[in-house]
């Protein structure tokens, strides 16, 4: 990372496994803080008074930028090996690697078999209606549908800012609920919810993870955003690769 004196907090997160890692380029603080669950308000830790969007992210005591990585349908049977740590995944080293390096949430649990459904919980806490905890069929809600408040609320109600970067979404940003494989609006969780999806604004703030203009960087949305000495990044950023 190119920017000093900021903390960062990466969870790569896939069903049935959670990996995170705390990243400094300044400071002495390298070590892993956090845990898998992460309580609204307090993750970020100094929480300011919210007075409109700042230009500048707050910083935090712990650590001033979360990144999700919301991986695909892969438990640790199938990352890990069966019983980590160690991680010995011969099929994922570099995941592995990571596990082994930084961290690994054993008791991390998707809400249900079927992926999508994951991917709502995590951003507004809630199980939509007509899932099932044991029910491995399709069940997702129509986009715009969720009135539910979500971490979205929280964050700029607090002065926090955020970002989501989509893998294909078929635009530079914008709140996309349609679209054709390799993207799938279903996998975009902020698209979900109607104070989002109604919003221009925040709509804005979702933008296209891999541009035409990337070359041979994988995501260069999300990399150029963290490695841009003028902009600070946001607080929050998620990133969903491609189906």
């Amino acid at each position: 990372m190119a920017r000093p004196n900021r903390i960062w907090f990466i969870l790569l997160v896939l069903t049935g496994i959670l990996l995170q890692s705390s990243l400094q380029s300044g400071g002495s603080n390298g070590a892993i803080v956090g845990s898998s669950q992460l309580p609204l308000g307090s993750g970020l830790g100094r929480i300011p008074q919210s007075t409109g969007s700042p230009l500048t992210p707050p910083p935090g005591n712990y650590f001033d930028h979360l990144i999700v990585i919301m991986m695909e349908n892969q438990g640790v049977n199938q990352i890990c090996g069966r019983n980590p740590p160690p991680c010995n995944g011969s099929n994922t080293p570099y995941m592995s690697g990571l596990a082994n390096s930084f961290g690994i949430s054993q008791q991390y649990l998707s809400l249900v078999i079927t992926s999508w459904p994951n991917y709502y919980g995590i951003l507004g806490a809630l199980l939509p209606s007509g899932c099932s905890t044991t029910n491995s069929e399709p069940c997702y809600p129509p986009a715009g549908s969720l009135a539910n408040t979500n971490l979205i609320d929280r964050f700029e109600a607090v002065g926090l800012t955020w970002r989501g970067y989509m893998e294909s979404q078929g635009a530079a940003a914008g709140c996309v609920t349609g679209g054709q494989e390799p993207y799938t609006h279903v996998h975009n969780g902020f698209v979900a919810f109607q104070d989002i999806t109604n919003n221009t604004s925040r709509c804005s703030r979702i933008v296209l993870a891999n541009p035409g203009s990337c070359g041979s960087v994988t995501d260069c949305a999300l990399i150029n955003d963290l490695n841009n000495a003028s902009t600070p990044a946001s607080n929050f950023m998620w990133l969903t690769p491609n189906d």
